[in-house]
């Protein structure tokens, strides 16, 4: 009992200094990756496609509000919804012109919250390791090419990738999912703000939502033998109260144009744009090579696939029950989502990386046979 104390001291100590390190490691990043890019990379040009277009919309509800306040901007997003195309990413911008001017590396610096939301969700997944494993493995994956990607490159994709990646993984290993009603709110927080965060891609969203969402009930089914159906009615109540208030809002005003723009891009005059050629298998030649997984993973990339086929067959072979389901669910969304879209293949890539099967540590607890927790 005296122990308690110091135990719970000890803990929000450790606590206190994982969330320091997160920041000053996040705020360094940052800032370097925006001056070299302006020193030789992408950002020594004037901004490009889809970057201006969130600069726009920005300014465009900035200059708004100053002249004529929260009036001038309902006014501005009535005369024209694009101008909330990503609420998230304009918001973004506006904070980031209102905060540091109008200057070219301000946007790109305030991207820190990307990689603040990566740091902390990565942290979450290896929160068991000691500290300085984790510190080594952060540094390790801010090193791939898509960290610095999610600051140089102005749009969506990367923030909702990684949202929505962490969301599939937090389905997939909740401990208590069913027995404490705030694991499924986290859960529908976090579809609901992927949903804020890119609207075009909803079917997406919600499609990987889905699938972790079902898979978690499927697992809770296996795992006591019996369907507790008030307990998921009582999980689905909360997944549809939790998105009608964090999305609702948007989507009542913003449901019209973005089905449209969801049909002109998925069905019509710009399917082509967002499709690859050929058939499923240069498809898949395409995202392990091409622009898709080789470009956020760099050569890493064929490292840590190898890693986690190693650990699936590992937690088959040692017949973990509780690796073979986390792995097995991570599986499920990389195969649903391997040959769509480039921000798809974002969130196969944070998928990947936040699978709790191929840690250091945990890995080695599956070759035991031990639960991992």
């Amino acid at each position: 009992m005296g122990l308690q104390p110091l135990l719970s001291d000890n803990h929000r100590y450790r606590a206190v200094i994982m969330a320091l390190i997160i920041l000053i490691l996040g705020a360094t990043f940052t800032t370097w990756s925006v001056n070299a890019s302006f020193e030789k990379g992408r950002l020594s040009s004037i901004p490009n496609y889809d970057d201006v277009t969130y600069f726009f919309s920005a300014t465009t509800l900035l200059e708004a509000f100053h002249n004529s306040g929260l009036h001038g901007v309902v006014e501005k997003i009535s005369q024209n919804s694009n101008v909330l195309h990503s609420p998230y990413s304009t918001m973004l911008a506006a904070a980031a012109f209102a905060t540091l001017g109008y200057n070219d590396s301000a946007p790109y610096l305030f991207n820190f919250l990307v990689i603040l939301l990566y740091l902390f969700f990565l942290n979450h997944v290896m929160r068991d390791l000691p500290l300085i494993i984790r510190f080594a493995m952060m540094v390790f994956f801010l090193t791939l090419p898509f960290a610095t990607m999610a600051v140089v490159e102005f749009r969506p994709d990367p923030c909702w990738a990684v949202l929505i990646g962490f969301c599939a993984v937090f389905g997939f290993s909740s401990r208590t999912y069913f027995d404490d009603w705030r694991q499924p709110a986290i859960h529908a927080v976090l579809f609901a703000l992927s949903l804020l965060i890119k609207p075009s891609i909803f079917a997406m969203t919600i499609i990987i939502f889905g699938l972790s969402a079902c898979y978690r009930a499927v697992m809770e089914i296996f795992d006591r033998h019996a369907i507790q159906w008030r307990v998921f009615a009582r999980v689905a109540l909360i997944y549809i109260l939790v998105t009608l208030v964090v999305a609702g809002p948007y989507f009542v005003f913003f449901a019209s144009p973005t089905w449209k723009y969801f049909l002109k891009n998925l069905f019509g005059a710009n399917k082509g744009i967002w499709s690859y050629p050929g058939d499923w298998l240069q498809q898949f030649g395409y995202y392990l090579s091409g622009g898709s997984a080789a470009s956020n993973l760099g050569n890493s990339g064929w490292a840590i696939g190898c890693f986690f086929a190693v650990g699936t067959v590992k937690v088959l072979a040692r017949r973990d029950v509780t690796g073979i389901k986390l792995a097995g669910g991570l599986w499920i969304v990389v195969i649903s989502t391997y040959d769509h879209k480039f921000q798809l293949d974002l969130t196969t890539f944070v998928v990947l990386l936040s699978d709790r099967t191929i840690w250091p540590g945990r890995v080695g607890r599956f070759m035991r046979g031990r639960n991992p927790g």
